[in-house]
């Protein structure tokens, strides 16, 4: 094998391939990388055997590492070096580094350089390798005017990020070929290029603290790209409530600033397309003060999208048969009591409390389920801003009579137990709480407009907020309706929790 080895390398030296010979001179020192390129030079001939040109010497050395190195494919040469995470590549790219520090500045066809690939992998060890022994590496920039920095933002690697900016404190400066910062490319990561997970955001706003907490950073912020947008633009674009409010809780960000076509970050909140996140950003920019750019009242249009009537139309259709169900269950249960009727045609249980509880939580359920109906029934004939209104309150209705339905099924199975059976009572009321409970966090955590604190500020009366508030009643009366009924629903889930629990006391 050895022989084979410094055979191709004094080949490889021969034929001035530089990158070929800097390989095979590593391949010598480790049997991982000697048994990797062990096959293509097991076909290398003598001498004598080999073609004329320089090109078949070459080829008949080690074909799939001389291809990729001229194809300039950065990934293709990392798989047959066996960059793995376990380690190699670090000491491989430390070596390589060690022998020809000027090979952290090639770049490949789009412009990149090996800092490039290794803050798009967030690999910060790799990062702070080549960072070490060549610093202006972070300042190379691809064809796009991406620096690593940038590439680390798009991806969402506040590791990375961090590590560069420690490493060259002024490289924040960088701005790609539209201006923007990596501040910027983070608020934009939402948007179309790549979809955004909960790890993502988390990361998001970990760059964003980081920002925060250094001086040096914090006007990256406010700073504006070509085309006069901000971070908070970008974040208000995409809906990303969460990096809305760490802009403006945490940086304080300034909601006055207006892009070159004169929005400010509000005005491009209420221009999403999504009911859900436009309530959430305009919400949350109202709610530390954010103004919409200046514009006559009177020229104000009523924002109507046709996906959210449509929406509402295809869902009720669904609620009404729920509704109805409902309603005749309900109707059902009260004349099929527990404990069945005498000869007298009387209920057997009459005279138990719970049997009473039973009746009224039926009741309850059957009334509300009605009301229901008649308000998703409603919410299809009168006009728009009335159907909202209608549609919002008929799910209040339908959650009332669905929870007091599952209470009476539990008061109904109680008063059949008879006294006694305390174990079973007690399992049967923790499902019921534990899935009340959980139910009632995952429809806050998918449903909710804003935070609590957030909601609460977007109610507060201030001169200011009094004026941006008329005006988005004015423009979305279906978000300062949906604001106010997620605040009823709140209070009614803490209503309906301490009825439970007196309920189930009573057991």
């Amino acid at each position: 094998m050895s022989i084979n080895l410094n055979s191709a390398s004094w080949k490889a030296n021969d034929l001035k391939d530089e990158k070929l010979y800097a390989a095979l001179l590593l391949a010598e020192g480790d049997r991982r990388l000697a048994a990797l390129l062990q096959p293509p030079l097991d076909h290398v001939r003598d001498e004598a055997d080999l073609a004329s040109d320089e090109g078949s010497r070459r080829h008949a050395m080690c074909p799939d590492l001389y291809r990729a190195t001229q194809s300039g494919s950065i990934n293709r040469v990392m798989d047959l070096l066996g960059f793995k995470e376990d380690g190699v590549s670090h000491e491989i790219t430390s070596m390589l580094l060690d022998w020809k520090p000027e090979l952290a500045n090639k770049r490949d066809a789009s412009g990149s350089t090996p800092v490039h690939y290794a803050a798009s992998s967030g690999d910060v060890t790799i990062v702070n390798t080549i960072l070490d022994r060549v610093p202006l590496a972070v300042y190379i920039q691809d064809q796009e005017g991406s620096s690593p920095l940038h590439v680390a933002a798009r991806m969402c690697n506040c590791s990375a990020i961090s590590c560069m900016i420690d490493l060259c404190p002024d490289s924040f400066e960088l701005c790609d070929n539209h201006g923007r910062n990596f501040l910027h490319i983070a608020a934009q990561h939402g948007g179309k290029e790549i979809s955004l997970n909960g790890h993502d955001l988390e990361n998001i706003i970990s760059i964003i603290n980081l920002v925060s907490r250094k001086p040096d950073l914090k006007k990256l912020v406010n700073e504006r790209d070509n085309e006069g947008n901000t971070p908070l633009h970008y974040a208000s674009m995409n809906g990303l409530t969460e990096v809305i409010l760490h802009l403006l809780k945490v940086s304080e960000a300034d909601t006055t600033l207006m892009n070159n076509e004169g929005k400010t970050a509000l005005d491009h909140a209420v221009s999403l397309d999504s009911f859900f996140l436009m309530a959430g950003a305009v919400a949350t920019l109202s709610a530390y003060g954010a103004t919409f750019s200046p514009e006559r009242q009177d020229k104000v249009i009523k924002n109507w999208k046709d996906e959210t009537t449509k929406w509402i139309d295809r869902v009720s259709d669904n609620l009404i048969i729920v509704s109805v169900l409902i309603t005749t269950i309900a109707f059902s249960a009260a004349f099929n009591v527990p404990g069945s009727y005498n000869g007298d045609g009387m209920a057997n249980l009459r005279q138990a409390r719970q049997y009473n509880i039973f009746l009224v939580l039926d009741t309850i359920a059957m009334s509300a389920s009605v009301s229901a109906t008649v308000l998703l029934v409603v919410s299809k004939a009168v006009s728009q801003k009335g159907s909202w209104i209608s549609f919002s309150l008929s799910l209040i209705f339908l959650w009332i009579s669905l929870f007091t339905m599952e209470l009476a099924f539990f008061i109904a199975v109680s008063v059949v137990m008879g006294p006694g059976k305390i174990a079973t009572k007690c399992i049967i009321s923790s499902i019921i709480m534990s899935f009340f409970i959980w139910t009632v966090l995952a429809i806050l955590n998918i449903c909710s407009p804003a935070k609590l604190e957030t909601i609460r500020k977007f109610l507060s009366s201030t001169k200011k907020k009094r004026q941006t508030t008329r005006q988005i009643a004015i423009q979305f009366p279906k978000l300062a309706s949906y604001v106010k009924r997620w605040n009823w629903f709140i209070f009614l889930n803490f209503f309906l929790y301490f009825t439970t629990v007196a309920v189930l006391w009573t057991i």
